[in-house]
């Protein structure tokens, strides 16, 4: 019982140095962070929208039939067996990663870095944005080439890769936050080799699984990394004013 209540006050403590932290920031580093943000977020859906009508389109015309066969020769190919990939697809899973999101998030609001925390819990759930987007605006089915398609999550669609989109983000966010407080190259060069081991795991995973074509992850991948990208810009921008 003594144990619970000392992390109900570590946790009122996290919030409430995160909550000074933030209103100790000036107004023109939070305007700098917040409209980087909008605007790239602008960016990553435009990007998104984008992607949705050239993969109708293609779809449409037959284009994409190749991925099926693509799948099968990878699963085939693929030198792990299902349940494996079902441990290598946990470093994609939502609950996992905000687990670690939030006691990265803690660890920083605790030691006075306001910023930082919050662009992990902004940035996290904003990377959400682009891929429910995918989802609600093409509804893609999800493979059954696999096990009959018993990874594939009922009632969701295929495109884009959520656990790569949210991989992409919260490895790499990590690997920066990580690498930029190090002065050792070869520490900071470990801290991405470590992120994008996990990124390829993930990638591996689902497709080993049948749970996203080809194309999906791609684009998982591609809208991940353009919203890390603005994460790491805004971060940037603002601590350096």
């Amino acid at each position: 019982m003594a144990e619970g209540w000392v992390s109900v006050r570590l946790l009122r403590e996290c919030i409430r140095r995160l909550n000074r932290g933030y209103r100790a920031l000036p107004a023109p580093v939070l305007r700098r962070w917040w409209r980087t943000l909008a605007i790239g977020m602008a960016g990553v859906l435009a990007l998104t929208l984008a992607f949705i009508v050239v993969g109708q389109r293609l779809q449409a015309a037959g284009t994409l039939d190749w991925e099926r066969g693509a799948l099968r020769a990878f699963v085939d190919a693929a030198p792990l067996s299902f349940n494996t990939a079902i441990w290598m697809d946990a470093g994609g899973n939502g609950l996992v990663l905000w687990l670690a999101v939030l006691v990265f998030a803690a660890l920083a609001a605790w030691q006075g870095l306001a910023l930082r925390a919050l662009t992990l819990l902004v940035g996290f759930t904003a990377a959400y944005v682009p891929f429910v987007t995918g989802w609600v605006l093409w509804a893609r089915d999800r493979p059954v080439e696999v096990e009959r398609g018993i990874a594939t999550p009922g009632g969701l669609h295929s495109f884009p890769s959520g656990h790569v989109v949210q991989a992409v983000v919260a490895f790499g966010i990590l690997a920066y936050l990580w690498s930029s407080t190090t002065p050792k190259r070869s520490e900071a060069l470990l801290a991405w080799l470590i992120a994008a081991a996990g990124v390829a795991a993930v990638v591996v995973a689902r497709l080993r699984l049948g749970a996203h074509w080809p194309t999906d992850i791609a684009a998982g991948a591609v809208l991940g990394a353009a919203w890390l990208a603005v994460l790491l810009i805004a971060l940037r921008r603002a601590e350096s004013g």
